[in-house]
């Protein structure tokens, strides 16, 4: 992890100046009144905020060194933080949250099939019998692909206002001009630092940090009608206005360039429950941490919190270490986020996250399979609903299976849009999506009988009290003036989750946080260790 200066230096490596640099940090938090050292005899006691995939991963890895933890939950059933199976009568499950894996995510791998063997199968992300829809116009992606192969203008096109010159270009050509281009532009080291780094450095990449997606497009001399035109076909309508460098990064890492995704067979909830089942110390559960306490060494921090049982009582776990995984936004109203530096309140209070709503339509019959020959995929249009994805669980074509259940997730409906129907009851929301997509992309959902509409299920991200959002994602400028104060612990304390990494949304970027954490704790333990053997020595 690579961290920047906050208040002083910070004991990252186990050379002896350093350790004796660790003595002398300042924390920006409230102190202890018993203060007690971190033993060289022992591994030290690590207090984990959030049974998320960040946390459960922390204790995991600290477990592995032989460390001893406890994890504190404000929820009272759920583990997995936003990872959220929902599950259905019929024994068909949907995703609320992550949904899949890319499998250039090496971290994900270790544990989805390395570690814990969990069962998987691809995700199917594209169908050329799935469909664009565009300013009401609902094309093949197929039929899209094959008039571009043949140098012919593309039935949804049409349906904007391109000058003759963007008329000529196929829509990759666009989207090279406007976006990849600029990765082809940074030199080696640039690219390493987009990729790797914490901190941005580079006049270059400080400057395309400045720009949103939609401006850089802009730049290219791109009109606004083709520029409304790739939105559509990309997905990336309603992310238009966030920083492009979060954009650039995941294609360079090819994770949509050369896409290949996987999904866990069961349910994507197997994965924190898998490390729910190996780890020997469970999460207590119905915890809501509101403070930390640190001493001014630091040597101890303690986590004060209150059980949903015993909500008038403030009750204090102590350890030698704490990783708080709680989100930002969440983290910003509770007590404890004034125990921060001035530079890491600033970034909980203004670092965006995006909002989200997920539906999931449990349908009767797979009239999608049946009747327009989509097996997996997804359908992009430019209405509310967003994209709606179809189900990779049947690309055999098995008869048996198309004439049984199964479950439409509408994903991808973010921003405002999302904010608009986060608001709205649970059923009024549900009514208004089937009704959107039954006007417009596909008309079997307003027959009657098609819908099992008493279990459709739809989950709003910004409303969940230990979410308020679903993903952190940058605006432009945020990562290179705050990210690296995020990512930066004080004293004993360190942060973890998916906004602390580099690879926003996934959970790849929960678990990388979390293996920095466990680190840094580990380096910082071994050079408190060296002062206290070097003291030992001097004091003999």
């Amino acid at each position: 992890m690579e961290i920047a200066e906050l208040r002083g230096p910070q004991p990252m490596r186990g050379e002896f100046a350093d350790a004796v640099r660790a003595g002398n940090v300042i924390a920006a938090v409230r102190p202890i009144t018993q203060r007690r050292r971190v033993r060289s005899e022992r591994a030290p006691h690590v207090i984990i905020v959030g049974a998320g995939l960040a946390g459960l991963c922390a204790a995991y890895e600290l477990q592995g060194h032989g460390c001893t933890y406890t994890i504190l939950e404000a929820e009272t059933q759920h583990v997995g933080g936003r990872v959220r199976t929902a599950r259905f009568s019929d024994g068909s499950y949907g995703e609320l949250g992550a949904m899949r894996i890319p499998e250039q995510h090496a971290l994900a791998r270790k544990y989805v099939k390395d570690e814990f063997n969990l069962p998987t199968r691809a995700f199917v992300t594209s169908s050329e019998a799935a469909f664009y829809l565009g300013r009401g116009r609902r094309v093949r992606i197929g039929r899209v692909k094959r008039q571009v192969a043949a140098g012919q203008p593309d039935s949804l096109r049409q349906a904007y206002r391109l000058n003759a010159c963007e008329a000529q270009r196929s829509p990759a050509e666009l989207w090279d001009r406007a976006v990849l281009s600029h990765i082809r532009a940074l030199a080696a080291d640039e690219r390493c630092e987009l990729r790797d780094s914490n901190v941005f450095k580079t006049r270059r990449l400080i400057e395309l940090d400045r720009f949103s997606l939609r401006r850089l497009i802009e730049l290219s001399g791109l009109s606004n009608e083709a520029i409304e035109y790739l939105l559509a076909i990309s997905g990336l309508r309603t992310l238009q206005h966030s920083a492009v460098t979060e954009l650039l990064r995941e294609e360079l890492c090819g994770i949509w360039s050369n896409p290949g995704f996987y999904e866990i067979v069961g349910g994507m909830e197997l994965l924190p429950k898998a490390f729910l089942h190996r780890l020997r110390s469970k999460p207590r559960m119905g915890c809501e941490v509101i403070d930390f306490q640190q001493d001014q060494h630091p040597n101890r921090v303690a986590a004060i919190y209150r059980h949903r049982t015993r909500p008038h009582k403030h009750e204090r776990e102590e350890a030698d270490f704490l990783i708080c995984t709680i989100p930002l936004p969440v983290l910003a109203r509770l007590e404890a986020h004034r125990r921060f530096s001035p530079e890491k309140q600033v970034a909980m209070r203004d670092l965006r996250y995006e909002s989200a709503t997920k539906l999931l339509i449990p349908t009767t019959t797979r009239f999608w399979e049946k009747n327009e020959g989509i097996f997996g995929g997804a359908s992009y249009t430019d209405l509310m609903p967003g994209s709606v994805y179809y189900p990779s669980d049947n690309v055999g074509r098995d008869e048996a299976r198309m004439a049984g259940p199964g479950i439409l997730a509408v994903s991808d409906c973010w921003g405002q849009e999302a904010r608009w129907l986060g608001h709205m009851r649970a059923a009024e929301r549900g009514a208004l999506m089937i009704e959107t997509l039954g006007k417009t992309l596909h008309a079997e959902l307003l027959q009657p009988g098609t819908v099992r509409h008493d279990e459709v299920r739809s989950w709003y991200w910004d409303g969940h009290p230990w979410a308020s959002g679903a993903f952190a994602f940058y605006m432009p400028g945020q990562f290179a003036t705050l990210h690296h104060h995020v990512t930066a612990p004080e004293g004993r304390i360190y942060l973890a989750g998916e906004h602390c990494s580099r690879m926003h949304s996934w959970m790849e970027g929960a678990l990388a946080s979390a293996h920095d954490a466990v680190a840094s704790i580990l380096a910082q333990a071994k050079a408190a260790g060296a002062v206290n053997r070097s003291r030992a020595f001097l004091d003999a």
